[in-house]
């Protein structure tokens, strides 16, 4: 529990009077429960069931339509271009895009704008699969989750740590930006290593389904406390409990102040 929890013994994301800072420093070892979870999927088609554009199948035809649809500049000359870096020399073999940030990197470097991209975004797919597990979502994941990821990519961890914080400072000047997976290319780079280690394969995402309700509730005059945490997911579109866990046991979560402005609040006459 010391590895899973650190110093947060009550798992409520404070540093409590009767829980000990290990670190010295003045800042809460949260323990690996703040930065990790088994909980990961998501939907390869529309919320309505409907299918994505493959690009790693399509035709040249489909794709241009496709773009066209959307809205996409030059539709048939961006369509013509990706197909063949998708099927280069047109010898029946397939360099494949890994995942949707090379997909995103490869429309960048044949002049696809960062608004154009935006537009297919939520329609395209790279993979035939019906889900997709493990991506990290980089619009929300704190820079200790990010470095690990990039650093489990063989990124060296002085490059890891400083493209984390370069995201992170990013997300926070520019959140309007953030729509699609390209807003990376624009903080880091096309050619920046953690972009490259990135789009070996399919690791992130900027959307999540699955979800944490950590649910504290009292009864009149601050008795009769009741903590659960819930999990939920949203890949099939209505939510639906995962997991359930009483988390009364660990006591008082809530912090002493309001302790006693739910006491105050209920005794007044």
């Amino acid at each position: 529990m010391d590895l899973l929890a650190g110093d947060d013994i009550n798992r409520n994301g404070v540093l409590d009077a009767n829980e000990k800072n290990s670190s010295g420093t003045g800042e809460m070892n949260c323990g690996l429960f703040e930065y990790t979870t088994v909980y990961t999927r998501e939907p390869n088609f529309h919320s309505d069931g409907s299918s994505l554009t493959n690009v790693n199948t399509a035709s040249q035809q489909t794709i241009q339509t496709f773009f066209a649809n959307e809205g996409v500049n030059s539709a048939g000359t961006m369509a013509a271009s990706l197909y063949r870096s998708i099927h280069p020399g047109g010898t029946g073999g397939v360099n494949a895009c890994n995942g949707i940030l090379d997909l995103a990197v490869r429309c960048r470097n044949l002049g696809m704008s960062e608004a154009d991209f935006t537009r297919i975004y939520n329609d395209v797919t790279t993979s035939t699969n019906t889900y997709y597990h493990g991506r990290v979502n980089v619009n929300t994941a704190d820079a200790d989750v990010l470095t690990a990821l990039f650093m489990g990519l063989n990124v060296d961890e002085q490059t890891a740590l400083a493209a984390a914080q370069t995201l992170i400072t990013y997300r926070e000047q520019t959140p309007a930006n953030l729509g699609a997976i390209g807003w990376m290319i624009d903080a880091l780079g096309n050619n920046h290593p953690v972009i490259t280690a990135l789009q070996r394969g399919d690791y992130v995402t900027t959307k999540s389904f699955q979800f944490t309700a950590d649910i504290a509730a009292v009864g009149p005059f601050g008795r009769g406390y009741r903590r659960v945490k819930f999990i939920f997911d949203t890949s099939e579109g209505s939510p639906i409990i995962l997991y359930r866990q009483d988390l009364s046991r660990l006591g008082w979560a809530l912090g002493e102040k309001v302790r006693q402005t739910l006491l105050a609040n209920n005794t007044t006459q």
